[in-house]
């Protein structure tokens, strides 16, 4: 029979985006405490860790370098919860439809606030043009490539970039997010996130556009 922490350790997903493998290392502790000292469903942490992310979203909204590290904290904590959730439900056998569309949604919630709470704490009309770009960043992103991969082609497989760059593809993402939030709070640096997700951020989704247009062309020839 094996123990709970075998159990969690396994339950955890082997990750290949480099973000995720981190907070998917610090996730599995938490998930074990969890288990043992809560009665929690996985939906339930999924609430929980969504209601962390919204009491960072406020101290970054209320501004100042002390606010700013508070909230980002908070949202990594989101973050690490979030990957709780998909454990709690693997080792516990709760694993639905329900339970993966509330984490999911949850997440495209979530993110669009945080930004614009950040744009909102810095005061200041250029940061609220970042913020609005920032924020177009990961819908575009995923609206794009799962039209691309469920309506044109109909399929699951995950979208590869091209050679070399395929690597961007495990550098780039959600959890990234939030671990970049929060070493930009360490640094008192909170500019670089509006302008490193408003002009790399959107530059990623436009790349995306360029492979799935030679793509297409290519299998059409």
């Amino acid at each position: 029979m094996k123990n709970l922490w075998q159990q969690v350790s396994e339950a955890s997903r082997k990750h290949k985006e480099w973000s995720m493998i981190l907070s998917d290392f610090l996730a599995r502790p938490i998930t074990w405490l969890l288990i043992k000292l809560t009665p929690l469903t996985p939906n339930q942490v999924s609430i929980i860790s969504f209601l962390f992310g919204l009491a960072g979203a406020y101290f970054l909204y209320l501004g100042g370098d002390k606010n700013f590290l508070i909230g980002a904290s908070l949202a990594l904590a989101y973050n690490v919860l979030d990957m709780c959730d998909g454990m709690i439900a693997r080792v516990k056998n709760l694993k639905s439809p329900l339970g993966h569309w509330l984490d999911g949604t949850l997440g495209f919630i979530l993110f669009p606030i945080i930004i614009f709470s950040l744009t909102l704490g810095l005061h200041n009309y250029i940061a609220l043009i970042l913020g609005m770009a920032a924020i177009m960043s990961y819908p575009l992103q995923y609206a794009l490539v799962y039209f691309y991969k469920l309506e044109v082609f109909k399929s699951k497989e995950k979208m590869e970039m091209p050679g070399k760059f395929e690597f961007a593809r495990y550098a780039y993402g959600s959890s990234f997010f939030y671990l970049f939030l929060f070493l930009a709070a360490l640094l008192n640096k909170p500019w670089s996130v509006l302008w490193f997700w408003a002009i790399f951020g959107n530059g990623y989704w436009m790349v995306l556009l360029i492979i799935q247009y030679f793509s297409i062309r290519k299998q059409e020839e």
